[in-house]
Order: C-alpha cells, then sequence, then structure tokens
C-alpha cells in the first residue's frame, strides 16, 4: 500500500488512458480551436473530476480572445484542486478579450444549473455467480447512485437477471484471474464525478446514503477511506479501506487479486495537491462468515492467485502480506508468519510518509495477532521495539497484545504498564477492528493478573472488580478471581462465585472442578462437597476426576460404603493416591477385594498415612475413629502404615487438640 510512480503509458490499463488531453493539446498548437473544444469537453465527460482539462478549456476560451469563459473555466480547475498551482498562475495572468464564439459552449456544471452542479456517483462491482448476496448490495445503493456498473466475469446463476432488477448497466468481462483487470473494466464505463467500489457480498449500512452524499460535496479530497465492518461481528469496531474516489483520468487498480487504486490515487492528489480522508459511510461486508468460505473455496482461490502475483510483484508488501494471512487461514501458521516477516522487513525500508496509516496499522495488528496464536510472546515484544511498529505510538489493540506477551513471560511490571496504556486508549479511534475484548473484561481481567503476581491484592481486587463491571457474565475474568478469593482464603465468596457459573453453562467441567478442589480444601464446606460432588458426577458420569471428588467427599463423610465403589472405578487411572483410597475402604467395610504384593504395601502404607493426616486437617473425626477401632485387622493388611502410626500420631497430636485424635486401640 505504499506509493509508487505510475507504469509507463504503455502498460497501463485502457480505464486510466480514458480523458487524456494529448490529442486536444495537439489541436490547441494546431490553433484549431472548436475542436480542441471538443476534445477537452469529451475528456471531461469520460472523467468528470478534471482539474487538467478546465484548465485546458481556460486557455482555449483564452485563444479565442474569451476572457470571461477562461475565467470561469480556470476558477473552476482551482475549485477542483484548491491546492494546484498553475489555476491560481492562470488567473493572474493578463486576460483580455470579449469575444464569443459560437462553438464554445461552457460544460453544464458551469452553466449555473444546480442539478448539473451536483456530483453524481457512480458505484461499481465485479461479480460471479452472486444471486444470493447481490440484491441487498444494490438495494444498500440504488437512492445514492446516479450509475450502478456490474461487470459479470462468468456467472452461471441469476446473477445478470438479480443486476438488472436492481437497476445495475450490466457488462461482461472474461475471468482472467486478475481482480484488478475486472475493476478496470467496470472503471471504463463509470461516468460519474466519484466512484464508489464495492463488492457483491458488501452493503452500505442503514443510513449511509446521506452520509456520502455529505461527503462527496467536500473540496480537495480526492478520496476517502471508509469504515468496513464484519457481519457478526461489528462489536469488534472497523477496518479502514479506500473504496470512495473521485472518477479522474489516470485513476485504475493493480494487483492480481486484493487489488488496491491507492498508489494511482495517491499520484493524482501529489500532483493536484489533494487529499485522502477517513470517511464515516460504513460499509458491511459478509463475505466471510464460515458458511460463505467454505462454499466459494475462498482461501484456495486467494493462495492460487497470490502465489501468482508474488512472484510478478515480489517485493510489494501488500500482496505478501495478504498471502501470509491466506496460508495462515490454512492452518499453514508458520508458513505465514514467514511471510508477514518478509513484508515487514520490506515495508519497514522504506520511508514511513510512504506507507497508508490504515495499511500500516492493520499489517502490525493481525501480526501481533497470529504471533499470539502461535505464543511466540517474545516475537511479539520484539516486534514492538523495533522503530517502523512503534512509530507514532501504539494502539490500544497493540498494547494490549504488547501486555499479554509480557504477562506470559514472566514480566508483569512491564505488563501492567502496557494494559494501562491499552485501558488509557482504549476509546481513541484506530483504523484496524479492535478486539471485542477491548472494550470489555480483558484488560481489567489481565492487570488483576499481573497485580495477583506482583502481590498487590487490593489492586489485584480492584481490577477484577472493573473487568467485571465491564462484562458481569465473564467466565474467564470470574474463574481467576475464583482462584484469587480462595488463595485469599475467601473460600465462601469463591464457592459462590462458581454456583452462579455452574448454574449458567453446568457443561463446563473446570467449574465442576474447580469448586471441588476448593470445597475439599477446608473442613468447613465438607458438606457442600458432599452436595457439589453429587451434581458434578451427574453431569459428567464418566469423568474419573469426578469420580474421585465425589468419592473424596463421601469418605470424609463417613460414607465409606458409598464411597468405595466410586474409588474402584477411580482408580482405572493409576494413581497410587487412589489405590491407597481403596484400600482404606476396603479394610473399613471388610468388603477385601484389593489385593497387593509384599513389595508394594510399603509404596501403599505411606499412601494411606497421607491420606490419615489429610484426614486429621480436614477435620473427620469420625472417620480417623473408625480406622483407629478397626487398627487390629488394618495391622494384617498394612504392617509399614501401623509401624510408623504412632511417631505420626504424636506428630500431629503437637497441632492438634485430643478431642480431633482419640488414641488408636491396642493391636
Amino acid at each position: 500500500m505504499n506509493t509508487q510512480d505510475l507504469p509507463p503509458a504503455a502498460t497501463l490499463p485502457p480505464c486510466s488512458l480514458i480523458g487524456q488531453l494529448d490529442e486536444a493539446r495537439e489541436l490547441l498548437r494546431a490553433k484549431q480551436g472548436p475542436e480542441a473544444w471538443l476534445a477537452t469537453t469529451a475528456a471531461i465527460t469520460a472523467r468528470p473530476y478534471h482539474p487538467e482539462a478546465f484548465l485546458l478549456l481556460a486557455e482555449i476560451a483564452q485563444a479565442a480572445g474569451d476572457a470571461s469563459s477562461a475565467r470561469r473555466c480556470a476558477k473552476a480547475a482551482g475549485d477542483l484542486a484548491p491546492g494546484w498551482a498553475p489555476p491560481k498562475q492562470f488567473l493572474r495572468g493578463d486576460l483580455r478579450g470579449s469575444a464569443k464564439p459560437a462553438w464554445l459552449k461552457l460544460p453544464p456544471v458551469l452553466c449555473n444549473n444546480p442539478a448539473a452542479a451536483a456530483p453524481r456517483l457512480s458505484v461499481c462491482l465485479i461479480v460471479k455467480d452472486e444471486e444470493r448476496m447481490l440484491a441487498q448490495c444494490l438495494c444498500s445503493v440504488r437512492a445514492l447512485a446516479a450509475q450502478i456498473i456490474v461487470v459479470d466475469t462468468g456467472s452461471t446463476d441469476r446473477t445478470i437477471e438479480v443486476a438488472r432488477q436492481g437497476g445495475a448497466e450490466v457488462h461482461y468481462f472474461p475471468w482472467c484471474d486478475d481482480f484488478s483487470a475486472a475493476r478496470n473494466a467496470a472503471l471504463e464505463h463509470a461516468t460519474g464525478d466519484w466512484i464508489l467500489s464495492l463488492d457483491a457480498d458488501e452493503e452500505l449500512m442503514p443510513e449511509q446514503a446521506a452520509v456520502i452524499a455529505r461527503e462527496i460535496q467536500a473540496p480537495a479530497v480526492m478520496g476517502y477511506r471508509l469504515p468496513i465492518y464484519s457481519s457478526g461481528h461489528e462489536q469488534r469496531g472497523c477496518g479502514y479501506v479506500p473504496r470512495l474516489f473521485r472518477n479522474a483520468p489516470g485513476v485504475h487498480y493493480t494487483g492480481r487479486i486484493h487489488e488496491q487504486a491507492f498508489s494511482s490515487l495517491e499520484a493524482r492528489c501529489q500532483q493536484w495537491g489533494l487529499r485522502h480522508e477517513l470517511g464515516h459511510a460504513a460499509i458491511l461486508h459478509h463475505g466471510f462468515t464460515d458458511e460463505v468460505l467454505a462454499g466459494r473455496n475462498k482461501i484456495e482461490r486467494n493462495l492460487r492467485l497470490l502465489e501468482r502475483s508474488t512472484k510478478e510483484f515480489p517485493d510489494e508488501p501488500n500482496l505478501i502480506m495478504h498471502l501470509g494471512l491466506e496460508l495462515v487461514r490454512s492452518g499453514k501458521m508458520e508458513a505465514g508468519l514467514d511471510r508477514y516477516w518478509e513484508a515487514f522487513r520490506l515495508i519497514s525500508a522504506r520511508p514511513v510518509a510512504e506507507v497508508a496509516p490504515e495499511w500500516r496499522e492493520e499489517f502490525l495488528t493481525q501480526l501481533a495477532t497470529h504471533l499470539m496464536a502461535a505464543r511466540r510472546y517474545s516475537d511479539i515484544v520484539r516486534l514492538w521495539q523495533m522503530p517502523f511498529a512503534n512509530h507514532g505510538g501504539l494502539t490500544a489493540a497493540q498494547h494490549f497484545s504488547l501486555g499479554v506477551a509480557l504477562k506470559e513471560l514472566k514480566e508483569p511490571v512491564q505488563a501492567a504498564e502496557q494494559i494501562r496504556q491499552c485501558l488509557a486508549k482504549r476509546d481513541r479511534p484506530s483504523f484496524a477492528p479492535v478486539p471485542p475484548e477491548i472494550h470489555l473484561a480483558g484488560p481489567h481481567h489481565c492487570l488483576a493478573l499481573c497485580l495477583i503476581d506482583m502481590k498487590d491484592t487490593a489492586g489485584a481486587q480492584q481490577a477484577f472488580d472493573a473487568a467485571l463491571a465491564a462484562e458481569p457474565f465473564s467466565r474467564p475474568a470470574r474463574f481467576d478471581l475464583v482462584r484469587f478469593l480462595a488463595a485469599q482464603d475467601r473460600t465462601c465468596e469463591a464457592l459462590k462465585v462458581l454456583r452462579h457459573m455452574a448454574a449458567e453453562n453446568p457443561a463446563e467441567a473446570r467449574v465442576w472442578e474447580l469448586g471441588g478442589q476448593i470445597a475439599l480444601s477446608r473442613p468447613e464446606h465438607l458438606a457442600f462437597a458432599l452436595n457439589w460432588t453429587h451434581e458434578a458426577v451427574k453431569h459428567f458420569p464418566e469423568n474419573l476426576g469426578f469420580l474421585g471428588q465425589r468419592a473424596e467427599a463421601l469418605l470424609l463423610n463417613q460414607e465409606v460404603a458409598q464411597a468405595l465403589p466410586l474409588w474402584r472405578r477411580a482408580q482405572a487411572s493409576g494413581a497410587p493416591r487412589q489405590r491407597a483410597a481403596v484400600v482404606i475402604c476396603e479394610l473399613l467395610t471388610g468388603d477385601r477385594q484389593y489385593h497387593f504384593t509384599d513389595a508394594e504395601e510399603a509404596a501403599i502404607s505411606l499412601e494411606v498415612l497421607q491420606w490419615y493426616r489429610h484426614c486429621i486437617r480436614m477435620g473427620a473425626r469420625a472417620l480417623i475413629q473408625q480406622i483407629h477401632e478397626r487398627m487390629g485387622i488394618i495391622h494384617l493388611a498394612l504392617p509399614a502404615f501401623v509401624r510408623v502410626l504412632e511417631a505420626a500420631h504424636r506428630q500431629a497430636r503437637q497441632v492438634f487438640v485430643p478431642e480431633v485424635l482419640p488414641k488408636p486401640a491396642p493391636i
């Protein structure tokens, strides 16, 4: 998307040659005024935005002795291009003569006719098999457009019929694997003062006709970059695309795919002292929904054309970036990132002034997003440290990506600063679509996690509160809030949050898992654990982890007989803790099925000892009493456990009051 010199005339497409003045100038030099006048007015009819043609009319009128008409034509040239010096110089000259040649008829726009002076809009589309989406596109511009041009590249459905029903003039162009060639074919037929370029899967959003009507009245503007939203993702914000521009001579598209007219428009801007601006007439794009992508095989087509285009133009970063994007979309992340870095190398070597700001922002945001998806956090940090990337400062979305990367790299202080920058900038306009989490819980949530790592519990609580104020039902934020509360011994609050989350979505396994872990970690929550694990197993009857939590809740609540069959199922995981739990339940119920070798007995005894200590911590007095009452039977199965029990009992009694630990019965 850089400003490039226009190619030689021999390689220009036919549309860019429309409105040329070479013939008219030759006729003027040959003193054939009437013929020169007709040739120049014909150029204006074909390309209505033509400051040079109006200035040439002024020269022809002056040569014919009509100073009044010469002034009007030169003034019109200056009004079209206020920053262009030649009309001003002409008007400062010695303009004399009162002749009124019969052949010198001013163009309608100069005849004080308001209807003729009102800007006319030509809407240009290229289509193929678009019967499903074309009608809504045409309907969105019908009241605004003076001309709708549809160039069909080989439709086999009802596209042409739909186009004509929508008020379009239909032209045909044989498809040649070149989108710019098809776009340029549409420009050949455009006669309006302005051109609005759309795709069939796009439409002007409601109430935008009045916005365009207002914007095409502005002087000194060559074109507008219009905001474009993706259907179904409007909350993410918009990107900007150069779609509305003057119908000027020399304007044409380049690029076999991801075609753009920016280069030729920018050349006219520099020549005539004009500017590009951000427009406000929003476009809604339907084309990249999963359904449409699957139906059209767009990714495969785009890859084929981009591979061909990058061979033709190996130094064009715009094409290389889009090739990287399509490779990422096709699942080839590493190959796609290689292309992005290649485009970065090319574009960063150019002067910043030559790079369109919206392209730069979109490119950098895309690259950072893909690096994040690939978990290339160090590369994200490296990216935003490069001069080209941080020129002019980062956007809110870019600060967010850098903050997340730094958090993942265990740099919480630096990460927190980037997240605060994100929050400070997130309401500022940007060129690239903004990830929805920027305006929701995301930044505050990330800041909370950074502050936890920084041991700032008060700040973390404030950040969690802000996250949930922005997005009350954010499950990621609430899930981490639960962990934070549990770490602060605020387990009742944590379990309350989890109860709400489980009620909202009982199919989220990690909510049940975390609730079980918290409830089974505190004596005061044993009754809660019994009910919670019952519900968890009801929703996930085959989950071995939940079976283990349920069995533990039953065991600690002295419902040993009910715990035993669950422990037997849970021990399929092979974990020593589950095996030891089975042994404990079998010894306490007398339902002995589990057998182990003498070599295994020492390891199982150690696990049983860990269970015994856990029962003490959880205040399971009745279960401990039951173990002591059956010590004789336990001694036969687990002699190693019994040998160390007295030492463990003495150690435990130093921590717990005597009532908690009744003395074991003699063996």
